[in-house]
């Protein structure tokens, strides 16, 4: 995930997924936050600062730890979109367009250039 569309820094978080009535779910846990990966510039931080960032990061999305969230992949309008809802969040998330890529089309996470 970009972290800041201004900033080339991106987040890895590892989530284990499963399907559920068609959705793809998944819950963050603790754990995630023990092997996460912040890079600047595609490359890692140090082990110290990424530790450092990582407990940041773990503080403020703690109220998302054990929240399940499913995301569903449909066809809308004649566009694949994907839609999810949160637990504990009232509201089902908006759609949003997707697309299948490959990581040979040279697709990387990064600010708009």
């Amino acid at each position: 995930m970009l972290l800041s569309p201004q900033q080339p820094i991106t987040l890895t978080l590892t989530v284990r997924g499963r399907v559920e009535n068609g959705a793809i779910c998944g819950s963050l846990q603790n754990e995630s936050f023990e092997t996460g990966q912040i890079k600047r510039n595609a490359a890692p931080l140090t082990a110290e600062q990424n530790a450092a960032a990582m407990a940041n990061i773990k503080e403020k999305l703690s109220s998302m730890v054990g929240q399940t969230a499913c995301d569903a992949l449909r066809i809308e309008n004649g566009k694949l979109v994907k839609a999810g809802v949160v637990d504990g969040v009232g509201i089902a998330l908006p759609a949003k367009p997707v697309r299948w890529i490959s990581s040979l089309d040279g697709y990387r996470v990064a600010p708009a250039s």
